[in-house]
Protein backbone atom coordinates (compact mmCIF):
# COMPACT_ATOMS: atom_id res chain seq x y z
CA UNK A 1 0.00 0.00 0.00
CA UNK A 2 0.97 3.79 -0.82
CA UNK A 3 2.00 6.19 1.60
CA UNK A 4 -0.56 7.97 2.99
CA UNK A 5 -1.13 11.19 3.21
CA UNK A 6 0.26 13.39 5.82
CA UNK A 7 -2.59 13.06 8.97
CA UNK A 8 -4.11 10.74 7.30
CA UNK A 9 -5.03 7.24 8.60
CA UNK A 10 -3.96 4.40 6.39
CA UNK A 11 -6.79 2.35 5.84
CA UNK A 12 -6.76 -1.56 5.55
CA UNK A 13 -7.54 -3.62 2.98
CA UNK A 14 -10.57 -5.20 5.19
CA UNK A 15 -11.87 -1.46 5.38
CA UNK A 16 -11.64 -0.95 2.12
CA UNK A 17 -13.51 -4.15 1.51
CA UNK A 18 -16.08 -2.83 4.01
CA UNK A 19 -16.45 0.60 2.37
CA UNK A 20 -17.30 -0.68 -0.77
CA UNK A 21 -20.03 -3.28 -0.06
CA UNK A 22 -21.77 -0.46 1.66
CA UNK A 23 -22.52 1.46 -1.62
CA UNK A 24 -25.90 1.83 -2.39
CA UNK A 25 -25.93 1.14 -6.43
CA UNK A 26 -23.05 -0.52 -8.85
CA UNK A 27 -22.61 3.80 -9.74
CA UNK A 28 -21.19 4.82 -6.70
CA UNK A 29 -19.22 1.33 -6.33
CA UNK A 30 -17.54 1.80 -9.57
CA UNK A 31 -16.87 5.47 -8.72
CA UNK A 32 -15.06 4.27 -5.38
CA UNK A 33 -13.56 1.49 -6.93
CA UNK A 34 -11.28 4.45 -8.82
CA UNK A 35 -10.61 6.42 -5.52
CA UNK A 36 -6.95 4.92 -5.38
CA UNK A 37 -4.76 1.80 -6.56
CA UNK A 38 -5.24 0.10 -3.38
CA UNK A 39 -9.31 0.19 -3.88
CA UNK A 40 -9.04 -0.82 -7.56
CA UNK A 41 -6.80 -3.72 -6.22
CA UNK A 42 -8.97 -4.50 -3.10
CA UNK A 43 -11.83 -4.69 -5.78
CA UNK A 44 -9.90 -6.82 -8.22
CA UNK A 45 -9.11 -9.64 -5.68
CA UNK A 46 -12.95 -9.96 -4.35
CA UNK A 47 -14.88 -8.58 -7.14
CA UNK A 48 -17.30 -11.27 -6.86
CA UNK A 49 -18.38 -11.13 -3.06
CA UNK A 50 -18.72 -7.22 -3.38
CA UNK A 51 -20.33 -7.00 -6.57
CA UNK A 52 -23.28 -9.46 -4.82
CA UNK A 53 -23.40 -7.29 -1.36
CA UNK A 54 -23.60 -4.59 -3.13
CA UNK A 55 -26.59 -6.49 -5.02
CA UNK A 56 -27.94 -7.27 -2.19
CA UNK A 57 -27.91 -3.97 -1.13
CA UNK A 58 -30.29 -2.77 -4.03
CA UNK A 59 -32.29 -5.94 -4.00
CA UNK A 60 -32.60 -7.47 -0.83
CA UNK A 61 -33.39 -10.65 0.66
CA UNK A 62 -34.84 -11.37 -2.66
CA UNK A 63 -31.33 -11.35 -4.46
CA UNK A 64 -31.90 -14.94 -5.54
CA UNK A 65 -34.51 -14.80 -6.56
CA UNK A 66 -33.71 -11.69 -8.71
CA UNK A 67 -30.50 -13.19 -10.32
CA UNK A 68 -32.71 -16.40 -11.74
CA UNK A 69 -34.95 -13.85 -13.42
CA UNK A 70 -32.24 -12.73 -15.70
CA UNK A 71 -29.93 -15.62 -15.75
CA UNK A 72 -33.07 -18.26 -16.47
CA UNK A 73 -31.28 -19.14 -19.89
CA UNK A 74 -34.54 -19.07 -22.99
CA UNK A 75 -33.05 -21.59 -24.98
CA UNK A 76 -34.73 -24.81 -26.70
CA UNK A 77 -34.29 -27.30 -24.37
CA UNK A 78 -36.62 -25.23 -22.21
CA UNK A 79 -39.17 -23.61 -24.55
CA UNK A 80 -42.45 -24.71 -23.57
CA UNK A 81 -43.55 -24.69 -26.98
CA UNK A 82 -41.16 -27.24 -27.87
CA UNK A 83 -42.65 -30.93 -28.33
CA UNK A 84 -39.60 -32.11 -26.93
CA UNK A 85 -39.93 -30.18 -23.90
CA UNK A 86 -39.28 -31.69 -20.01
CA UNK A 87 -41.32 -30.11 -17.45
CA UNK A 88 -38.93 -30.92 -14.84
CA UNK A 89 -36.08 -29.63 -16.73
CA UNK A 90 -37.40 -26.11 -17.14
CA UNK A 91 -38.36 -26.23 -13.26
CA UNK A 92 -34.71 -27.01 -12.00
CA UNK A 93 -32.93 -25.39 -14.91
CA UNK A 94 -31.07 -22.02 -13.04
CA UNK A 95 -31.75 -22.97 -9.44
CA UNK A 96 -31.74 -19.89 -7.04
CA UNK A 97 -28.24 -18.93 -6.53
CA UNK A 98 -27.23 -18.17 -2.65
CA UNK A 99 -23.57 -18.05 -4.10
CA UNK A 100 -21.49 -15.14 -4.93
CA UNK A 101 -20.38 -15.27 -8.18
CA UNK A 102 -20.08 -12.79 -11.30
CA UNK A 103 -22.39 -9.91 -11.94
CA UNK A 104 -21.90 -9.07 -15.29
CA UNK A 105 -22.38 -5.06 -16.22
CA UNK A 106 -25.66 -5.96 -18.44
CA UNK A 107 -26.81 -7.85 -15.42
CA UNK A 108 -26.19 -5.04 -13.08
CA UNK A 109 -28.47 -3.15 -15.76
CA UNK A 110 -31.32 -5.29 -15.76
CA UNK A 111 -31.14 -6.35 -11.85
CA UNK A 112 -31.78 -2.14 -11.86
CA UNK A 113 -34.61 -2.18 -13.82
CA UNK A 114 -36.38 -5.01 -12.55
CA UNK A 115 -35.50 -3.72 -8.92
CA UNK A 116 -37.20 -0.44 -9.71
CA UNK A 117 -40.36 -1.95 -11.27
CA UNK A 118 -40.66 -4.12 -7.65
CA UNK A 119 -40.19 -0.78 -5.44
CA UNK A 120 -42.92 0.57 -7.71
CA UNK A 121 -45.47 -2.55 -7.00
CA UNK A 122 -44.34 -2.72 -3.28
CA UNK A 123 -45.50 1.20 -2.89
CA UNK A 124 -48.30 0.74 -4.66
CA UNK A 125 -48.95 -2.39 -2.39
CA UNK A 126 -48.47 -0.65 0.44
CA UNK A 127 -50.85 2.18 0.18
CA UNK A 128 -53.70 -0.30 -1.07
CA UNK A 129 -53.37 -2.53 1.82
CA UNK A 130 -50.81 -1.08 4.40
CA UNK A 131 -51.04 2.63 4.81
CA UNK A 132 -52.97 5.50 2.87
CA UNK A 133 -50.74 7.91 4.62
CA UNK A 134 -47.83 7.42 2.60
CA UNK A 135 -47.09 6.68 -1.11
CA UNK A 136 -44.00 5.04 -0.24
CA UNK A 137 -43.89 1.24 1.10
CA UNK A 138 -44.39 0.93 5.07
CA UNK A 139 -43.58 -2.76 4.84
CA UNK A 140 -41.69 -4.15 7.41
CA UNK A 141 -38.48 -6.00 6.23
CA UNK A 142 -40.44 -9.63 6.60
CA UNK A 143 -43.41 -7.99 4.60
CA UNK A 144 -40.85 -6.89 2.09
CA UNK A 145 -39.06 -9.69 1.60
CA UNK A 146 -42.38 -11.84 0.99
CA UNK A 147 -43.93 -9.01 -1.40
CA UNK A 148 -40.02 -9.12 -3.42
CA UNK A 149 -39.32 -12.33 -3.70
CA UNK A 150 -42.70 -13.48 -5.02
CA UNK A 151 -42.76 -10.38 -7.15
CA UNK A 152 -39.58 -11.84 -8.93
CA UNK A 153 -40.93 -14.95 -9.22
CA UNK A 154 -43.83 -14.12 -10.94
CA UNK A 155 -41.34 -11.81 -13.25
CA UNK A 156 -39.69 -15.32 -13.83
CA UNK A 157 -42.77 -17.48 -14.66
CA UNK A 158 -43.98 -14.62 -17.35
CA UNK A 159 -40.38 -14.48 -18.82
CA UNK A 160 -40.64 -18.70 -19.21
CA UNK A 161 -43.97 -18.41 -20.20
CA UNK A 162 -44.12 -15.21 -22.58
CA UNK A 163 -46.96 -13.94 -24.52
CA UNK A 164 -45.38 -10.87 -26.29
CA UNK A 165 -45.04 -10.92 -29.72
CA UNK A 166 -47.00 -14.41 -29.69
CA UNK A 167 -47.04 -16.24 -33.17
CA UNK A 168 -51.04 -16.54 -32.67
CA UNK A 169 -50.97 -18.39 -35.45
CA UNK A 170 -48.58 -20.97 -34.52
CA UNK A 171 -50.66 -20.93 -30.91
CA UNK A 172 -53.74 -21.45 -31.84
CA UNK A 173 -52.58 -24.19 -33.96
CA UNK A 174 -51.73 -26.28 -30.70
CA UNK A 175 -53.82 -29.36 -30.18
CA UNK A 176 -54.99 -30.49 -26.85
CA UNK A 177 -52.09 -32.61 -26.22
CA UNK A 178 -49.54 -29.57 -26.27
CA UNK A 179 -51.89 -27.79 -24.28
CA UNK A 180 -51.73 -29.94 -21.87
CA UNK A 181 -47.75 -30.22 -21.61
CA UNK A 182 -47.74 -26.57 -21.27
CA UNK A 183 -50.04 -26.43 -18.64
CA UNK A 184 -47.95 -29.62 -17.26
CA UNK A 185 -44.77 -27.08 -17.51
CA UNK A 186 -46.06 -24.26 -15.80
CA UNK A 187 -47.39 -26.10 -12.75
CA UNK A 188 -43.84 -27.64 -12.87
CA UNK A 189 -42.11 -24.58 -12.91
CA UNK A 190 -44.33 -23.40 -9.44
CA UNK A 191 -44.00 -26.68 -7.97
CA UNK A 192 -40.35 -26.03 -7.11
CA UNK A 193 -41.41 -23.76 -4.09
CA UNK A 194 -42.54 -24.91 -0.45
CA UNK A 195 -46.38 -24.07 0.03
CA UNK A 196 -45.43 -21.22 1.83
CA UNK A 197 -43.90 -19.38 -0.12
CA UNK A 198 -46.00 -20.33 -3.05
CA UNK A 199 -48.86 -19.12 -1.17
CA UNK A 200 -47.13 -15.64 -0.98
CA UNK A 201 -46.79 -15.57 -4.92
CA UNK A 202 -50.60 -16.76 -5.36
CA UNK A 203 -50.99 -13.57 -3.03
CA UNK A 204 -48.95 -11.12 -5.45
CA UNK A 205 -50.51 -12.47 -8.34
CA UNK A 206 -54.29 -11.56 -6.22
CA UNK A 207 -52.68 -8.42 -6.24
CA UNK A 208 -51.46 -7.63 -9.55
CA UNK A 209 -55.00 -9.26 -10.62
CA UNK A 210 -56.73 -7.00 -8.88
CA UNK A 211 -54.99 -3.77 -10.61
CA UNK A 212 -56.46 -5.45 -14.11
CA UNK A 213 -59.59 -6.18 -12.48
CA UNK A 214 -60.24 -2.50 -12.09
CA UNK A 215 -59.58 -1.83 -14.88
CA UNK A 216 -61.66 -4.21 -17.00
CA UNK A 217 -64.78 -2.57 -14.96
CA UNK A 218 -63.85 0.49 -17.19
CA UNK A 219 -64.29 -2.09 -20.38
CA UNK A 220 -63.79 -5.71 -21.51
CA UNK A 221 -64.25 -7.99 -18.47
CA UNK A 222 -63.86 -11.78 -17.83
CA UNK A 223 -61.29 -14.68 -16.96
CA UNK A 224 -59.79 -15.26 -19.67
CA UNK A 225 -59.17 -11.29 -20.13
CA UNK A 226 -57.45 -10.94 -16.78
CA UNK A 227 -55.49 -14.59 -17.85
CA UNK A 228 -54.06 -12.41 -21.26
CA UNK A 229 -53.29 -9.56 -18.69
CA UNK A 230 -51.17 -11.13 -15.98
CA UNK A 231 -49.35 -12.88 -18.63
CA UNK A 232 -47.74 -9.51 -19.27
CA UNK A 233 -45.69 -9.78 -15.76
CA UNK A 234 -44.97 -7.17 -13.25
CA UNK A 235 -43.93 -4.45 -15.02
CA UNK A 236 -47.37 -4.73 -17.08
CA UNK A 237 -49.15 -4.32 -14.29
CA UNK A 238 -47.23 -1.59 -13.08
CA UNK A 239 -47.43 0.55 -16.27
CA UNK A 240 -51.55 -0.67 -15.79
CA UNK A 241 -51.56 1.19 -12.65
CA UNK A 242 -49.27 4.21 -13.60
CA UNK A 243 -51.28 4.85 -16.70
CA UNK A 244 -54.72 3.96 -15.19
CA UNK A 245 -55.39 1.62 -18.77
CA UNK A 246 -54.53 -1.52 -19.88
CA UNK A 247 -53.81 -0.40 -24.41
CA UNK A 248 -50.05 -1.02 -23.98
CA UNK A 249 -50.88 -4.48 -22.46
CA UNK A 250 -53.43 -5.61 -25.09
CA UNK A 251 -51.56 -3.86 -27.72
CA UNK A 252 -48.46 -6.00 -26.50
CA UNK A 253 -49.76 -9.39 -26.89
CA UNK A 254 -51.94 -8.21 -29.94
CA UNK A 255 -55.30 -8.82 -27.49
CA UNK A 256 -57.64 -7.26 -29.78
CA UNK A 257 -56.66 -9.58 -32.49
CA UNK A 258 -58.17 -12.73 -30.32
CA UNK A 259 -61.59 -13.61 -31.76
CA UNK A 260 -62.10 -15.93 -29.18
CA UNK A 261 -60.16 -17.70 -26.51
CA UNK A 262 -57.02 -19.49 -26.89
CA UNK A 263 -56.54 -22.65 -24.81
CA UNK A 264 -52.90 -21.43 -24.72
CA UNK A 265 -53.79 -18.51 -22.10
CA UNK A 266 -56.64 -19.73 -20.58
CA UNK A 267 -55.83 -20.29 -16.91
CA UNK A 268 -52.28 -18.79 -17.35
CA UNK A 269 -51.80 -18.90 -13.67
CA UNK A 270 -54.69 -20.24 -12.16
CA UNK A 271 -54.50 -23.96 -14.14
CA UNK A 272 -51.28 -24.50 -12.71
CA UNK A 273 -51.96 -23.35 -8.88
CA UNK A 274 -55.10 -25.41 -8.88
CA UNK A 275 -52.88 -28.90 -9.95
CA UNK A 276 -50.45 -27.81 -6.89
CA UNK A 277 -52.94 -27.09 -4.86
CA UNK A 278 -55.08 -30.55 -5.53
CA UNK A 279 -51.68 -32.20 -5.07
CA UNK A 280 -50.52 -31.26 -1.91
CA UNK A 281 -54.34 -31.04 -0.61
CA UNK A 282 -54.04 -27.23 0.39
CA UNK A 283 -56.96 -24.50 -0.04
CA UNK A 284 -55.23 -21.22 -0.82
CA UNK A 285 -58.54 -19.57 0.64
CA UNK A 286 -58.62 -21.20 3.86
CA UNK A 287 -54.68 -20.73 4.44
CA UNK A 288 -54.76 -16.70 3.68
CA UNK A 289 -58.03 -16.73 5.59
CA UNK A 290 -58.01 -13.41 7.75
CA UNK A 291 -54.83 -11.82 5.37
CA UNK A 292 -56.11 -8.98 2.73
CA UNK A 293 -56.78 -9.17 -0.98
CA UNK A 294 -52.86 -9.27 -2.33
CA UNK A 295 -52.14 -10.62 1.47
CA UNK A 296 -48.15 -11.24 1.23
CA UNK A 297 -48.20 -8.83 4.40
CA UNK A 298 -48.74 -11.50 7.07
CA UNK A 299 -47.81 -14.99 7.92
Amino acid sequence: MSSPRPGALPLGNDIIDRIMTFCPDFGTLHKVALVSKEFQNVYRNHPKSITRAVAYNIVGPALPAALRVIRYPLTESVDHLSPDVNPVDMATTCPEDHDASTITAEEQRRLLANAAIVQALEDVFSLQYKSRRSVSSVLTGVESERFRRAAYRAMLFCRVFPVEDMDYEAVCDLDADQVARIRECRAAVLGVYETKELLELYSFVRFTRRIFLELSEQGVSGDYYLDAMLATGPGGALMAWEEQSDDFQQESIGYELIEEPVPFLEGYYSRAFATIWERRKTDPLFATKGRQEGPVVHP
